[in-house]
Parts: C-alpha cells; sequence; structure tokens
C-alpha cells in the first residue's frame, strides 16, 4: 500500500464541486422562472426539479463537512505510515461513515428526481401514443426499483458503523458499487430511449430528427459521468474502494442532472422567443406610430372588455411529434389531429 497517493487534490475536490453546484441552482432557479412565466403553474416535472435542488443541497452541505474526514481515512487506508494517527481518529471515522451515508442517500435521490423530472416531461408528449405509454409505465417502474436499491446499497454493502465496519467484506462492497452504478447508467438508457421510440415513427426529415434527438436526450450526459465514475471506482493495485473519487463523481452527476434538464427549458424558450420574432411585421417608424393610433381606435369599438386569448410561447414539440407520428388506427389521427391546438403550449 506505501507509495499510494490520492488521485484528486484537495484543492480540486473543493473548487469543483462548489462550482458545478452554483451553475445548477442558478440554472434551476432560471428554469422555475420560465416554466411558472409558460404555465402560470409549476407541473410536477418542475416540482421534481425543485425537489432535486433541496437534496443537492443537503448533499453538497454535508459534502464539504466530510472532506477532511474523507482525506484522512482514505490517506490512513493507502499509506498508515503516511501521516500521523490523531488522537480523535475513532471520531472522525464516525464522522465519516454517518456522513458519507447521508450524503448518498441524498445524492442518490437528487440524481432520481431529475430523472423523474425527465419522465415526467417526455409523458407529456406520449400521453395518447398507447404503445409508448405502456413502454413509458415500465421505465417509470424499473426506475422507482432501482432507486430504492441505490439508496439503500451502502447500507446492503456495509450495515456496520464504527470499528466493526472492519468486518465488511470488500468484494461484496464493489459488487454491490457497481451493480448501483450500472442500474444507475440502465435506467439512464431506458428514459433516452423514450424519445428515440417517439422521433422514429415521426414523419420529418433525418435531420430535423438528429436536432430533436439531440434536444431530448441531454441526460445522456449523464450516463457519461456514471460511467467515469464506475472506471475510477477501484484504486489502481490496492483492494479497496476510492472513497474521494466516488464522492466527487456522485457529486458531478447530481449537478450535471439540475443543468441538462434546465437546459430543456432554456432551449425552448429560446426558440419560441425567436419564432414569434420572426412572425412579428417590420414597420418603419412613421408607420410604426401610425398603426398603434389606428388599433387604439379600433380597440374602442370593441365590444366589452373580452379577456386576452393566450398565444403559444414555445415551439408545440409535442403537437409536432404527436401530428407527425404514425399510429395504427384512424381514431388516434383523429384524436391527435382535433385536440392538437390546445397542445401547443404544454411543453
Amino acid at each position: 500500500m506505501a507509495g499510494q497517493e490520492i488521485r484528486i487534490p484537495k484543492l480540486a475536490l473543493r473548487v469543483v464541486p462548489g462550482l458545478l453546484f452554483s451553475i445548477a441552482i442558478i440554472a434551476a432557479q432560471a428554469r422555475t422562472v420560465i416554466r411558472y412565466r409558460q404555465n402560470r403553474k409549476l407541473l410536477l416535472d418542475d416540482v421534481f426539479v425543485i425537489f432535486a435542488c433541496i437534496c443537492l443541497t443537503s448533499a453538497t452541505v454535508l459534502f464539504y463537512l466530510s472532506i477532511s474526514a474523507t482525506y484522512l481515512v482514505e490517506t490512513i487506508i493507502l499509506d498508515p505510515t503516511a501521516i500521523e494517527i490523531p488522537h480523535d481518529f475513532l471520531d472522525q471515522v464516525l464522522w465519516y461513515q454517518k456522513g458519507t451515508y447521508c450524503y448518498l442517500a441524498l445524492s442518490w435521490t437528487a440524481i432520481f428526481s431529475i430523472k423523474a423530472s425527465f419522465l415526467c416531461f417526455f409523458k407529456q408528449m406520449i400521453d395518447r401514443l398507447y404503445g409508448i405509454m405502456i413502454y413509458w409505465r415500465i421505465v417509470v417502474g424499473i426506475t422507482a426499483a432501482v432507486f430504492v436499491l441505490c439508496v439503500c446499497a451502502v447500507f446492503i454493502a456495509c450495515p456496520h458503523i464504527g470499528l466493526t465496519a472492519l468486518s465488511c467484506s470488500m468484494d461484496r462492497t464493489f459488487a454491490v458499487g457497481y451493480t448501483a452504478i450500472a442500474l444507475d447508467i440502465l435506467t439512464d438508457l431506458l428514459i433516452t430511449s423514450i424519445p428515440i421510440f417517439v422521433l422514429w415513427n415521426v414523419n420529418i426529415r433525418r435531420r430535423q430528427k438528429l436536432s430533436l434527438a439531440v434536444f431530448l436526450c441531454l441526460n445522456i450526459v449523464m450516463i457519461i459521468v456514471a460511467s467515469i465514475r464506475m472506471s475510477g471506482l477501484h484504486i489502481g493495485t490496492v483492494d479497496t474502494v476510492d472513497l474521494i473519487w466516488e464522492l466527487l463523481w456522485q457529486q458531478v452527476e447530481c449537478c450535471i442532472g439540475v443543468i441538462m434538464v434546465s437546459f430543456i427549458t432554456f432551449r425552448t424558450a429560446f426558440v419560441g422567443e425567436n419564432s414569434l420574432k420572426k412572425k412579428r411585421r417590420w414597420y418603419s417608424p412613421g408607420e410604426n406610430m401610425w398603426y398603434r393610433k389606428k388599433r387604439s381606435t379600433d380597440d374602442e369599438h370593441n365590444i366589452g372588455n373580452l379577456p386576452i386569448i393566450p398565444s403559444a410561447t414555445l415551439t408545440g414539440m409535442r403537437t409536432f411529434i404527436q401530428r407527425n407520428s404514425e399510429t395504427d388506427t384512424a381514431h388516434v389521427e383523429s384524436d391527435v389531429d382535433e385536440r392538437s391546438v390546445e397542445n401547443v403550449s404544454l411543453i
């Protein structure tokens, strides 16, 4: 064990998670404001994002409080002669174990809240595509089961606290850790496959399909981060888990998930604003003044103060997909066409 060094510097462990956390929270706040202005209320996918941010904030606090104890424990595991063991070593070990257990439970909850937000977002597009809705329900069931397993994984790997944790099998710890990350990746793949199946049946150009697929499959970035976390779980030739590597990339995955789910709203809002600008008629200053004066005069002759009809604020992706999808029965096609207008502003 002697000579083995910790791969992640302490400065990087303090700076990188904090920077990503700040970006994630700012992005989530902007997302919430945009969604509320669009829908005049918060939808279920918005609630999951807010809940994920609460869990992420709590997990980040525990992450920073546990940095010193985590470095101490891993340094002693890698090379017991590298430092002098402090007199309060047992207290720090107990704090590390409790903090890590709570951190992992909160971070897994944040990650799966993001997955739930993606699922709710996709459901708005496929609620009348019955075949894909069955698949969506299956994915929801699998994701819920994997969430329970991931939250309990650390307790399954080692249910002991304190010095009795030394009796835990390292092989079992590796097996449970790899299984949890592999199932995490599996659920991301299943969620990503939903928009792919939808786009497969849409009669649009291949370039449009590729553009929509990239936009709807942003959670594939979480798959990349989880794969990196799995690849570095084992420390070189030492038969132990790299605690710092696991915690760092767990934190990165949480933050990236919040950023990606927020980016969907930014993209649709930006495209929607651009489409509205393209529809606006250009007037010279004189013509514009005449037009506004004429419009105000005409408004005086309108009957009563009728409510303003809300207009579409986004791209109407749900309507676009449903209108172009190939269905097996004329009933489904008729239902999509008749109700497509009211779905324009739901995405």
